[in-house]
């Protein structure tokens, strides 16, 4: 009799593990050459949370934030692509559906009469519909070296499992030239995409 030997177990698929967190903030590194592109002033973070250390002049928290909370003066509680994004944007926006919106809300706000400068704190995950939709319409972008810390509710830093850029949408050519300047060959490298 001939012995048939069992087929090994197909390996299983591979499936990312969701974060125990969704308050991934930017770390003060990104924070600080952003700062630098904009010239020392970011006007709005649409994404902000009460962990972050952005500061910018005008927050937008989520409600589910803002309970318990104490709300600064500069902070308005609601939903970041519903409001009126103007000046220098920067936004590190919750990497998971919310993403989408975010990447074309922040294309609308530098095409639109709001003219806003907006630089964003994306996962480099050009298979995305959403990525192939909207950073064609940015000016550019630097593909960040390395893998971006970010910041942990409590202090603590977590890399991140995926490669990360800063992408950058406005009309306004001399901050474009700032975002190269500041950020090729010393953060990563900068490609213009139009």
């Amino acid at each position: 009799m001939i012995e048939i030997a069992e087929a090994p177990a197909p390996a299983r698929p591979y499936m990312p593990t969701k974060a125990a967190t969704e308050d991934w903030c930017s770390p003060p590194e990104i924070v600080d050459v952003v700062r630098s592109i904009f010239g020392g002033r970011i006007d709005l973070d649409p994404a902000s949370n009460p962990h972050s250390i952005v500061a910018a002049e005008r927050e937008i928290w989520l409600p589910s934030w803002a309970e318990g909370r104490e709300v600064p003066a500069r902070v308005k509680v609601g939903d970041g692509i519903a409001m009126t994004w103007s000046g220098n944007v920067f936004t590190n926006p919750p990497y998971g559906y919310a993403l989408d919106a975010f990447m074309d809300r922040s294309v609308r706000a530098a095409k639109s009469d709001e003219s806003a400068n907006v630089i964003m704190l994306a996962p480099c995950k050009t298979s995305r519909k959403c990525w192939q939709r909207t950073v064609p319409k940015a000016r550019a972008v630097c593909f960040l070296d390395g893998r971006v810390t970010f910041l942990l509710p409590g202090g603590g830093r977590a890399s991140a499992t995926f490669s990360s850029a800063l992408v950058l949408w406005t009309r306004d050519r001399e901050l474009l030239h700032r975002f190269a300047w500041y950020l090729d060959d010393k953060h990563g490298h900068v490609v213009f995409t139009r």
